[in-house]
């Protein structure tokens, strides 16, 4: 019944992998259009972009970074948030434009993804809003759309790091609930072995009491050997009675850690389909994180 348990769940395991990989090509899309939009500048030209499973925190941070990343020699800019909108100011994007831009950012959080805004302006005013900064616009939309990727990536990288952790604790409770199991074998071998120790013993003293003696009945001192005999025949019963105590004794922890080690392999299989499952929802991420693009 086992092994038809296991060849069924790899059966499975090898059908969700398939569907996994089927679901991974099919990526959410990032796109970037240009719309005429509400700013603190009056009605502008918009860098519009979708970004699923990203928080506006992060798509700030990214944002920030991808405009203005770290440099040795020089002071790295950072938004200032004013009312509903980010700003970074007379910041050098030259794969847009020679002079400085200044950046408005605005983003809308939803369950599952955020919606962002980004106006551009740089000394002819602000990108997009007629054919001659074609050139400018196009260049803006790639610069934005990476941006916009980076920040699905890192935050599908977030999903698969959380979801590594969940697998990991599994592993871990799974690697406990085999040492338990084992301590438990250990246990209930070591009371068997004792109990077959004392149930030998036990015969032992069974036919020390149940011996005959073989001598004369006469002599003054067969009185004291008899008696000797008795003596040490209400030790041997009390052995006996001891071992008998301890043999039971044993047999009821035997009982209770048998019992334990069937809950415990029932947890050990639960776990272990846990783990299985799991495993695809990682894989699953990872996918779909190496098809981001």
């Amino acid at each position: 019944m086992k092994e038809i348990n296991a060849i069924a769940m790899k059966i499975l395991l090898v059908i969700l992998c398939l569907l996994t990989g089927l679901s991974a090509d099919a990526q959410e899309e990032i796109k970037v259009t240009v719309q005429e939009r509400p700013s603190s500048q009056g009605i502008q030209p918009a860098f519009e972009t979708e970004i699923p499973q990203a928080t506006s925190a992060d798509a700030i941070r990214i944002l920030e970074l991808t405009l203005s990343p770290s440099r040795i020699f020089s002071k790295r800019q950072k938004f200032v948030q004013e009312g509903d909108e980010w700003i970074m100011r007379d910041v050098d994007i030259k794969k847009i434009s020679s002079g400085p831009i200044t950046v408005f950012a605005q983003v809308s959080s939803f369950p599952e993804r955020i919606f962002m805004k980004i106006f551009l302006k740089d000394s002819d005013g602000f990108i997009g809003v007629s054919p001659e900064t074609g050139a400018k616009t196009e260049d803006a939309s790639k610069l934005i759309r990476d941006f916009a990727v980076e920040v699905y990536r890192d935050a599908v990288g977030k999903e698969l790091r959380n979801e590594q952790v969940i697998l990991k604790s599994r592993e871990q409770d799974l690697k406990k609930m085999r040492r338990k199991s084992s301590q438990n074998e250990r246990r209930i071998n070591g009371l068997k072995s004792d109990n077959i120790e004392m149930r030998n013993e036990n015969r032992e003293y069974q036919m020390q009491l149940g011996r005959k003696e073989n001598f004369s009945t006469q002599g003054e001192n067969v009185q004291i050997i008899l008696y000797q005999h008795e003596i040490d025949a209400k030790k041997l019963e009390k052995e006996i009675r001891s071992n008998q105590r301890n043999i039971n004794r044993n047999e009821r922890k035997i009982s209770k850690f048998e019992r334990q080690s069937t809950h415990n392999l029932r947890e050990q299989g639960d776990i272990l389909n846990q783990i299985d499952k799991q495993k695809i929802v990682v894989n699953d991420i990872e996918s779909k994180l190496r098809n981001i693009r």
